[in-house]
């Protein structure tokens, strides 16, 4: 789980550089997560998704036990979809995981990560 999270770290402060020296791709014209660009920011984006969506399998398989066992990869998540290139959607379901697990709503912020999990 943080293997995959961090490969997806990894991968994506790489991506950044790549669409910044691209011409034609700027921070308004990056497509949304949920869509799928080709080429390395598609490969990146991918990832993220994959981590994102692995990591909230793990929460929901550990869900019984609590506590940070399952915050943990929520947060990891909120992370993951605050990385750059950033998309609206993702920052604002970062925002809403973040706000749910401040607020004790662990079921709530599970659900906005396990929706990457259908993309």
């Amino acid at each position: 789980m943080v293997a995959v999270a961090a490969l997806a770290v990894a991968c994506s402060s790489g991506g950044t550089k790549t669409a910044a020296t691209t011409p034609s791709v700027s921070p308004s014209t990056v497509p949304a997560t949920n869509q799928q660009p080709g080429g390395l920011i598609g490969d990146i984006d991918a990832a993220r998704i994959a981590a994102v969506c692995a990591n909230a399998k793990a929460a929901q398989e550990i869900l019984p036990v609590g506590g940070s066992t399952v915050t943990d990869p929520l947060i990891a998540d909120a992370g993951l979809l605050e990385r750059p290139p950033v998309d609206p959607k993702a920052a604002a379901d970062a925002a809403a995981i973040r706000h749910d697990l401040r607020d004790g709503h662990t079921q709530a912020a599970l659900k906005v990560a396990l929706g990457y999990c259908s993309r």
